[in-house]
């Protein structure tokens, strides 16, 4: 099981390099694999996760615990799962998490296309200036 208590961290978080789903309301499978993602070339979209170093991974937020509070980056971590009903197992090399934050900022004096994109992609108006 894993530590609640660890400190912060400061150090980039690690990635298995996918994104996953829950199908039949108890299944977690594989929804997407990064290309530049650890497990490329290892999981497949329609794997069906079952495990990760031997311990259950029922739900989207206990596979992210898990990797997130229990391993570091570059650490190689056994991933089970089912494909086309076959068991199967991999090592993965967990990468550094790629930035989940984007800040966007206004230009100084964008011109009236710049501005009708800037509205129609975060339909909100243009900030006035003070």
């Amino acid at each position: 099981d894993h530590d609640d208590s660890a400190p912060e961290r400061s150090d980039p978080l690690p990635w298995l390099g996918i994104d996953v789903e829950t199908k039949n309301g108890h299944e977690l499978v594989v929804k997407h694999v990064y290309t530049d993602g650890p497990s490329h070339g290892l999981l497949n979209p329609g794997d069906r996760l079952l495990a990760v170093n031997g311990f259950e991974i029922p739900d989207k937020k206990t596979l992210d615990d898990r990797i997130t509070l229990d391993f570091l980056v570059n650490e190689t971590v056994s991933v089970t799962y089912f494909r086309r009903g076959e068991l199967m197992a991999s090592d993965v090399t967990l990468a550094p998490a790629p930035p989940d934050d984007v800040k966007i900022v206004p230009l100084d004096d964008p011109g009236p296309e710049m501005r009708a994109m800037y509205e129609r992609w975060l339909k909100t108006p243009w900030p006035a200036k003070d």
